[in-house]
């Protein structure tokens, strides 16, 4: 899938996992940042947001695409990168992501 597929995946996934009854205020806010559904160019509303997915999950990318596997590591990755470099409290998110059983078929 193409990196901008994944980003989309990627979104939609987190958008879920917060409607479903998180009310992780970290998460509201790195949403509103990735958004791609603001512009009808399906870009972010912070393009500084898509860099910094891109540069997390560059290691996955072969040939300009990223194998579905590699996703929810990829996004793991992200996840992490936000929790450490701005302090975002992302801990109840990525445990989920680590309880793959729980989300099988993503």
């Amino acid at each position: 899938m193409s990196i901008q597929e994944a980003y989309i995946v990627m979104y939609n996934f987190l958008d879920d996992y917060y409607c479903r009854g998180s009310e992780n205020a970290s998460l509201a806010s790195l949403l509103s940042d990735m958004d791609p559904n603001i512009f009808s160019d399906k870009k972010t509303a912070d393009p500084a947001t898509y860099n910094d997915w891109y540069n997390c999950i560059s290691r996955y990318v072969k040939n300009g695409e990223i194998e579905k596997e590699n996703i929810l590591t990829a996004l793991k990755d992200f996840l992490l990168y936000y929790q450490q470099v701005f302090g975002y409290q992302l801990k109840d998110v990525i445990s989920f992501i680590e309880d793959k059983d729980r989300i099988k078929g993503v």
